[in-house]
């Protein structure tokens, strides 16, 4: 939906007596995005402009001048605009760096000088490489849909639990594609997955209610 489409589908349900709620479950089942919703929301709560008093003739020539309304500047979350995907950023050239550059070395060499333990290090690299990109579809997730997503609301706390979050699961990552001590991580990453992505979730569930304007 266009943004003038959106715009007159909220008056068309305010006109009809429509909850705010009700305007969201509307637009959100018409293809609207959340974004976009809220943008709406948000310019349909803005008062009219005051209109200029009727001028006066005075002795002395005066003009008086009715102050424009300022709009309200729309906050932008930090969080997700620089801190979330620079750490990502960082973090995925360091899984780059161990997963292809360390662990491929250690491949190469093995395989030289003894084909016959390369074997039994392959299956350990594979599964090196599936939680690469299992890492990368979350790093295409919140650096892109997430970040343009949140980055036009605020919500501190939350923002700022979720950066915890992601931080942990990226040094949790890291053990995953450490020679040595990839067991370790193997021992807990069913655990950790499902404690980590529990929270996840209801995390993102209520930071995507920050993104609507209150009533």
């Amino acid at each position: 939906m266009t943004p003038e489409e959106i715009a007159a589908r909220v008056r068309e349900e305010r006109g009809k007596g429509s909850d705010r709620d009700a305007i969201y479950q509307t637009l959100k089942s018409a293809g609207a995005s959340e974004l976009q919703i809220a943008q709406a929301l948000l310019a349909a709560d803005e008062p009219p402009p005051v209109a200029a008093p009727a001028e006066i003739p005075q002795p002395a020539v005066t003009q008086s001048a009715v102050p424009a309304r300022v709009p309200v500047p729309i906050e932008v979350s930090s969080t997700w605009t620089k801190t979330i995907p620079i750490t990502n950023t960082i973090f995925r050239f360091i899984y780059i760096a161990l997963v292809f550059g360390v662990c491929g070395a250690i491949l190469v060499t093995t395989a030289v000088s003894s084909p016959s333990a390369l074997a039994l290090l392959v299956p350990f690299w594979a599964i090196m490489v599936a939680f690469f990109f299992l890492a990368l579809q979350h790093f295409k997730y919140e650096n892109k849909k997430f970040r343009e997503l949140f980055s036009t609301s605020s919500a501190p706390l939350i923002d700022g639990l979720l950066f915890a979050l992601i931080l942990i699961r990226n040094l949790f990552f890291i053990l995953l594609f450490i020679p040595g001590i990839q067991l370790i991580g193997l021992a807990f990453c069913i655990p950790f997955f499902i404690v980590h992505g529990i929270i996840y979730a209801i995390l993102i569930h209520f930071r995507k209610k920050a993104i609507l304007p209150s009533a």
